[in-house]
């Protein structure tokens, strides 16, 4: 492909079709379904019977998580507090403890991010020890990020959903999908 300063359907077509004099007619192309790819793929595929298009792992799995956890209160509810909690922390001495930085276009493909940041604090909140290690005030430490207790047990959940999610996707990247392929996830461990 060629960089392009503007992409649209037909732009996205006309490329497939001059890469084919190079590389011969695909049989896959896999894309993020985003309107301007899924337009110029759907064209392409439709002049070209034995090419099919397939959504990419990673932008099918954020689209998962994102019908599942828009429905999760407490997901937004901690969005918001992590937010928060950057906004408390940065220029201090507990600035370290900040969230990753959440993107909103692409918040849902790196939700693991946030979900461990969220587990590390609660470690660290909950451990006055390791806070006096990491010469931390105990009572700053228990203002800006106290709150995070709250959300142990829905941590726990995240997790279990972002290890399923990197687990489908490092499968789907070295095995790629079948009929059966839901049985064999099944069985992995983790």
């Amino acid at each position: 492909m060629i960089p392009v300063k503007r992409s649209d359907g037909q732009i996205v077509y006309e490329q497939l079709t001059e890469a084919t004099a190079i590389t011969g007619v695909p049989r896959e192309i896999i894309g993020d379904n985003g309107p301007d790819l899924k337009a110029g793929i759907d064209k392409f595929c439709n002049e070209n019977q034995g090419t099919c298009s397939v959504y990419d792992i990673k932008h099918k799995t954020a689209v998962v998580l994102k019908q599942v956890l828009t429905k999760d209160e407490k997901w937004a509810e901690f969005v918001n507090f992590s937010s928060g909690v950057k906004v408390k922390v940065q220029q201090t001495a507990l600035a370290p403890l900040a969230p990753p930085q959440q993107r909103s276009k692409s918040r849902y493909m790196n939700i693991n991010k946030l979900v461990k940041w969220g587990g590390r604090m609660l470690t660290i909140v909950e451990n006055p020890k390791l806070q006096s290690d990491l010469k931390y005030d105990p009572e700053q430490v228990a203002l800006k990020l106290g709150r995070i207790s709250e959300y142990r047990e829905p941590l726990k959940e995240w997790e279990e959903l972002a290890r399923v999610v990197e687990t489908t996707e490092a499968y789907v990247r070295e095995q790629g999908i079948s009929l059966d392929c839901h049985k064999e996830l099944e069985e992995l461990p983790g």
